[in-house]
């Protein structure tokens, strides 16, 4: 992600500032993806406790995005221009938020709830990059 960043120009390997908002969001990306996958290729009995660590980890991630908002005070959440981070951040709110098919929607939208400064975040995201305009309704399961 960091490569794909520095070669398109939405990530700034010596500004250290930025580095601190967008670095953490890949690392939690990972936790989100480790939880997700461990929930659905797990034994039907292990799901509900898997589902349970998967809230924690995506309850941990708002509270993230909403203390750098809190932080900085920007726009999008690596500060004032989009970064890698808010790639990710579309992933999550494409994925999983407004994905009525995902298995992780009823979990995440209880955690966002929250945080509002993510949650109008996450409208103005939506609203903003029509791609994920045009996916509404088209997204399938995971």
């Amino acid at each position: 992600m960091h490569a794909f960043g520095i070669r398109l120009g939405y990530y700034n390997p010596r500004d250290w500032q930025q580095a601190r908002y967008v670095d953490p969001v890949i690392d939690i990306w990972n936790d989100i993806q480790g939880a997700s996958g461990a929930v659905l290729f797990a034994a039907d009995d292990a799901k509900p406790a898997l589902m349970e660590k998967y809230g924690s980890v995506i309850c941990v991630a708002f509270r993230l995005f909403e203390s750098m908002f809190n932080h900085h005070n920007g726009k999008y959440i690596g500060g004032n221009c989009v970064t890698i981070a808010d790639f990710i951040c579309a992933s999550i709110i494409a994925c999983i938020l407004m994905n009525d098919k995902s298995p992780f929607q009823a979990v995440a939208k209880q955690y966002v709830q929250g945080n509002p400064k993510f949650q109008a975040y996450c409208k103005m995201l939506w609203n903003e990059f029509p791609y994920l305009k045009q996916r509404e309704g088209k997204l399938g399961p995971i």
